[in-house]
């Protein structure tokens, strides 16, 4: 699932977050089925973009480790290296090529995604907590729908860059290519159909 959807239980799934989900599954199989730097070592490291949550008011919601990676814009990243699929005889480009673009489109997404956060946190008064509330209540239906999905969720969220300010009219138009499906579409087809072939047996 997408970060926007595991972190408000409230979210609206979007084009966006489907295809965010879809890179997610399709990077699953790539850990685990195709060589990268430090396969044996590292893969409990990288697992945990995949399996890592937190608890927050009794409900699972979106690890650090998810919520960090999309924010960077370059996948994975293992002590601060962008994670890159290899094997013995030459570095995945295909593949490397995919994950980066994407994650860069998630990025951009998410930049907007947080100046608006911002702009909710700083515009909106803190609601008072009804008496069900009051009382410890954990069921969803009786709690205020929050102003955005990630206040108050107990996550160490990155400082991104630019969040007090609006994102720039590039960074704006990035994000809007995941409103659609077209831009993942000529992403995929352009890496596909790249001359730099996929390795063999990959």
């Amino acid at each position: 699932m997408s970060v926007a959807s595991l972190t408000d239980v409230f979210h609206v799934v979007e084009v966006a977050d489907e295809i965010e989900s879809f890179v997610n599954v399709l990077l699953h199989n790539a850990v685990e089925r195709i060589p990268w730097k430090g396969h044996e070592e590292r893969m409990k490291d990288v697992m945990a973009y995949f399996l890592q949550s937190a608890n927050v008011g009794g409900m699972k919601s979106c690890g650090d480790k998810k919520s960090t990676t999309v924010r960077q814009g370059v996948g994975i990243t293992i002590d601060g290296q962008r994670m890159s699929f290899d094997t013995k005889e030459a570095g995945n480009y295909a593949l490397n090529t995919l994950m980066l673009n994407m994650f860069g489109l998630f990025q951009a997404r998410y930049k907007v995604l947080d100046h608006k956060r911002n702009l909710t946190k700083m515009n909106s008064p803190v609601p008072e907590a009804t008496d069900s509330l009051k009382e410890g209540s954990s069921r969803p239906a009786q709690r205020h729908k929050p102003e955005t999905g990630l206040e108050g969720s107990g996550l160490h969220l990155p400082q991104v860059e630019g969040t007090s300010e609006p994102p720039t009219p590039a960074v704006a138009a990035t994000a809007r290519l995941l409103n659609t499906h077209t831009e993942t579409f000529r992403i995929f087809r352009t890496i596909l159909k790249t001359k730099r072939t996929w390795p063999e047996n990959e």
